[in-house]
């Protein structure tokens, strides 16, 4: 038996004492398709107003259509005019889905206050989605475009951005090559030192005056 064989045994031996259960992990080359599967741009109070309950009407839902779960730390959800929702540590599961509210909460629970781990909140006050157009695109952490959605008019106040397992991910940016700093030598002049100036020497001997003249 060699010793990578017997490392391997000693190892599921170990487990099976511990009673611990080896769970597979995806490659570190899998990408998670993830999704927009719907968009709330208008949020159903009428009229829209800053109270954080419209505010959260307006949500994005996004959707994990792997068979495995994928991390969605510091990826992002950007709107055309540049307003832009940072994931905190979020982990989203296969076949699952995850809520983004524009307005205030806490992640975690839903806008009435009841628990659900799949709410986020964006802890804006007022509205950002434009009802009569606009376009918003997931990105993670490096550049990398997961998906886009995009619509033209008010509608329903609301998209489904099209059928899932449609979207194509984009590939990861490309790593900018830094330009080599090109230097001309500069020709250094010896510093030019002024002589010192001219002192007259100052007599150690004490002033007189002359005396007056006498009448």
């Amino acid at each position: 038996m060699n010793r990578r064989l017997r490392i391997t045994v000693a190892a599921a031996a170990g487990a099976a004492v511990l009673g611990t259960v080896a769970v597979a992990l995806p490659a570190d080359a899998a990408t998670p398709n993830l999704q927009f599967h719907l968009i709330q741009f208008d949020s159903p109070s009428n009229p829209d107003t800053n109270a954080n309950s419209s505010v959260n009407g307006e949500f994005v839902r996004i959707y994990n259509n792997s068979t495995f779960s994928a991390r969605l730390d510091r990826f992002t959800i950007k709107d055309a005019a540049g307003y832009t929702f940072t994931f905190p540590a979020h982990v989203i599961g296969a076949k699952k889905t995850v809520y983004v509210h524009t307005g205030k909460g806490t992640n975690g629970r839903k806008p009435d206050g009841t628990r659900d781990s799949a709410r986020l909140y964006q802890q804006r006050g007022w509205h950002i989605w434009n009802n009569t157009g606009d376009t918003a695109t997931l990105r993670s952490s490096s550049g990398r475009v997961y998906d886009t959605c995009r619509w033209t008019s008010r509608g329903t106040g609301k998209t489904t951005c099209g059928s899932l397992g449609n979207t194509v991910v984009g590939p990861e940016p490309a790593t900018p090559t830094p330009t080599p700093r090109i230097t001309t030598p500069t020709a250094t002049m010896p510093p030019t030192t002024a002589p010192p100036a001219a002192t007259t020497p100052a007599s150690d001997k004490p002033t007189t005056s002359e005396p007056p003249l006498a009448d």
